[in-house]
């Protein structure tokens, strides 16, 4: 506890009827001078200490002090004027994603307003060579403001002609464009450049804008063109003696001016009108070309924006990536060629809504050392008509049920999966019908809703009777029921438990929603031939010829290698039950022909890593319709009962108890014998298989079934929903193309992982068989067999010998399944591991 005892009493009686006490000019200063390496940090939310304390030990702070002013006011108090400095330099720091903007600590420091006096680096050029002297620098700085320090390159002497330094200077003053130097009796002016800084407003004493954009700034009057009326003289009376005292935005009385005989856009009267800077109105704006937040783009060129749905990592801005160079930055400074991504765009949400989509070009520069800035704003997407979607908000309405009933009863149902798919298609056209007339935008229905229930309220405040109490309540009512349609639209449209992790039905939400979708946008793709293409049309007929190609049937080569190790293990009853028709007819198990309608599925592009090039960096998933679901469901679900009869023990994907930890062990055991002594030593030959699922022919499994003992009308059922699947590619969201698929198995549908593990069994049971008749030498570890194979879907690991011989008998091997499956070897991912 502090003692006052001993402390000088120095009471100044009272001034104005209040106790005062005196201090002198000369001990404030002296007070003020603990705290001259002092900076206030105002944060974008409320600062935690213990963050911002860390951050500065991280950062090698030495001796400092943390004091709170404020939730959102923070002090740093430093001891020593490097540290001060290097924290000052910077001007504004990012902790925790809390923005911190740094101002000077005065004695006259208010929380609202911001400290003019900051560091700023000046350039003085055309300096006498024999002023290169640090007192004299230092007395020409001092000019300007308090020096800090000196550039590196001034204090060897690099460039003569100038200098460049550091100095604490107030910007609310305008800066002098040279400073006077006199030399006895000569006069010598030296010009001054200053680096940029944010703007600092002297009507509010804040940073972040120019004094003309200032809004406590009074109104200024604005020069306008006069209304007027073309061809015919106003036909209403003068309002001009109407006088307002209070004018508001966009609400001005303007005197009329009438043209009887302009029939051309000629020249009009101009008249003035006072301006006003007003938070009455809500518009779209953007901000083009901020430099300031540099920060190099192999570190993250923007500050990432949370998101709870989306994890940890932290979503991208709501932009895609520019297209064109990198950098917006280019040239020669002191510390040699640079390069840096200073320049961006900022938008509000509002703009953001108000387009459906945005793209941002880096063109290349010209004259400046900064390269310009495109942004396309596209109102209407030009990528076609969008499939129809069913909307989880429907089922919230009333008449939904109705609708579907009345629907589905006036269409007859007859001829099977046939007349299935027209009482789908009629009831399609109805639901879309019904949302026009009925449910509407659920948008303009919440602002609607909005509406009516403020009026509703104020009615209800005005004449507090039962009648309006319950127009209140009804109108409330309906204004919860349109939020939560809302909410449902925007939950469906992510598409994951969004509402649970924490984010809301926020404008900064919706936007991230439209901006994740606009990333997965393809509006520039690398053709087959290495061409570049930007239009929609290009890209279109790359699209489809892209995946025609892809599903194409080749020739397949001898089958008689791997049937020859397949032995049939499936019995009359496995045929049986695999056939065997559910407790209502369906004809898809009678093994009829299935129609376009019931077998036709969407293709949609899943990017394979960021930034994809051309379509191979894509994985084609399939969207199949919920009539081939139920049906692929039914026989992957007893299928996966016969699978311990035909998959090796070497296989570990799609089956239910296994699982790839156990081939990770054996790996790692494997890896650790890499070095054993062995002739020709051991290798791990590590495959990859180049689009696996869509290169695998239809004939091969079909032998592959047969050899295992599926009959006929087992085979016909199981390939059926692959034999009559036509494909429709999503382009940015909108249906490309109409083709029939050759080969391959369709990702995303519950049977076909199922059938492509099968197809690969024929190569898992050919090494075997080679490896038990000692074709192919083991990978040796000792008395211990190793085993021959690990197998994971598409990619395989092989354990052998290395020796020359051996190594080419793997390779005739894999050939010969390649060219009878129609599979093929990924060189960039394949690897092969030696000692």
């Amino acid at each position: 506890m502090g003692n006052f005892s001993s402390i000088p009493w120095q009471s100044g009686g009272f001034y104005k009827g209040a106790p005062s006490v005196i201090f002198s000019a000369e001990e404030e200063c002296k007070l003020a001078g603990n705290f001259q390496f002092t900076v206030v940090g105002r944060g974008s939310k409320h600062i935690s200490i213990r963050e911002a304390e860390d951050c500065l030990i991280k950062g090698g702070y030495k001796e400092f002090k943390l004091q709170l002013l404020s939730p959102k006011e923070i002090i740093f108090i430093f001891k020593h004027e490097e540290d001060y400095l290097r924290w000052f330099h910077r001007r504004r720091w990012t902790i925790k994603g809390n923005l911190i903007n740094l101002t000077k600590w005065t004695p006259e420091h208010s929380s609202s307003k911001d400290c003019p006096i900051i560091p700023l680096w000046v350039e003085v050029s055309k300096l006498p060579l024999h002023l290169h002297d640090h007192n004299v620098l230092y007395s020409i700085a001092s000019s300007l403001g308090k020096p800090l320090e000196l550039d590196s390159n001034s204090v060897i002497g690099v460039f003569p002609d100038r200098t460049r330094f550091c100095v604490e200077m107030d910007v609310s003053i305008s800066k002098a464009p040279k400073i006077h130097v006199r030399l006895g009796a000569k006069d010598l002016w030296l010009p001054c450049s200053y680096e940029n800084h944010t703007p600092y407003c002297s009507s509010c004493s804040r940073f972040g804008h120019a004094p003309k954009d200032c809004r406590i700034k009074g109104p200024e009057n604005l020069t306008v063109a006069a209304p007027s009326k073309v061809v015919e003289d106003s036909p209403f009376p003068d309002l001009s003696y109407l006088k307002v005292d209070n004018f508001i935005g966009c609400m001005d009385i303007v005197p009329f001016v009438p043209l009887s005989h302009n029939h051309f856009d000629d020249e009009k009267p101009l008249v003035t009108l006072p301006g006003r800077k007003d938070d009455c109105w809500i518009h779209p704006n953007m901000v083009c070309g901020l430099e300031g937040h540099e920060k190099d783009a192999q570190e993250g060129a923007e500050t990432p924006i949370y998101c709870h749905s989306e994890g940890e990592e932290g979503a991208k801005p709501f932009i895609n990536e520019p297209k064109g160079s990198l950098f917006t930055l280019s040239g020669v400074r002191s510390q040699g060629r640079t390069w840096h991504k200073l320049d961006r765009v900022l938008l509000n949400l509002d703009t953001m809504a108000s387009f459906e989509d945005l793209a941002l070009t880096h063109l290349p520069r010209a004259n400046s050392d900064h390269k310009p800035l495109l942004l396309f704003c596209l109102d209407t997407p030009p990528y076609g008509a969008k499939p129809f979607k069913f909307l989880n908000a429907w089922t919230q309405h009333d008449s939904f049920l109705a609708t579907i009933q009345a629907s589905w009863s006036s269409t007859p149902t007859i001829g099977g999966m046939r007349g299935l798919v027209l009482k789908l298609k009629t009831l399609k056209l109805a639901l879309k019908d019904w949302n026009s007339s009925h449910f509407g935008n659920i948008f303009l229905k919440l602002k609607e809703a909005e509406e009516i229930a403020s009026k509703a309220q104020e009615t209800y405040e005005l004449d507090p009777s039962d009648l309006n109490c319950e127009g209140a309540q009804l109108a409330n009512a309906q204004l919860v029921q349109a939020v939560n349609r809302e909410v449902s639209y925007w939950k469906q449209k992510e598409n994951v438990k969004w509402l649970e992790k924490g984010d809301t039905n926020s404008k900064v939400f919706q936007a991230f929603v439209r901006g994740k979708r606009q990333r997965l946008n393809i509006n520039h793709i690398i053709s087959s031939e290495g061409r570049g293409l930007s239009f929609q049309d290009y890209i279109k007929q790359e699209y489809i010829s892209h995946f025609q190609k892809a599903f194409k049937s080749t020739p397949c080569g001898n089958m008689e290698p791997i049937l020859s190790t397949i032995h049939a293990v499936i019995t009359q009853e496995d045929n049986a039950f695999l056939t065997s028709i559910p407790c209502m007819e369906e004809e898809f198990f009678l093994g009829l022909p299935i129609t376009k309608g019931y077998g036709s599925t969407f293709i949609s592009l899943i990017p394979k890593k960021e930034n994809p090039k051309t379509f191979d960096d894509f994985r084609p998933i399939s969207l199949s319709t919920f009539m081939s679901k139920i049906n692929t469901k039914l026989l992957a679900n007893r299928l996966k009962t016969l699978l311990p009869k035909i998959i090796s023990e070497e296989q570990a994907a799609f089956q239910k108890g296994k699982s790839c930890d156990d081939h990770i062990l054996l790996a790692k055991e494997a890896i650790h014998h890499l070095d054993k002594k062995t002739f020709g030593g051991n290798v791990i030959i590590k495959v990859d298989m180049a689009k696996a699922f869509d290169r695998m022919e239809w004939s091969y499994i079909e032998h592959i079934l047969k050899g295992f003992g599926f009959s006929d009308g087992a085979i016909n059922i199981l390939m059926a929903n692959l034999k009559n699947t036509f494909l429709s590619i999503l382009l940015n969201g909108a249906p490309t193309g109409f083709f029939k698929m050759e080969r391959g198995v369709k990702q995303g549908d519950p049977l076909s992982p199922l059938l492509f593990i099968i197809g690969g069994e024929g190569l898992c049971r050919m090494i075997n068989k080679h490896m038990s008749s000692h074709f192919i030498n083991r990978f040796n570890v000792g008395s211990i067999q190793m085993v021959s194979q690990l197998i994971y879907a598409d990619d395989l690991i092989i354990f052998s010998k290395g020796d020359i011989r051996n190594l080419l008998k793997i390779k005739a091997i894999l050939r010969e399944y390649f060219t009878a499956s129609g599979q093929d070897m990924n060189n960039n991912k394949s690897r092969f591991y030696t000692s």
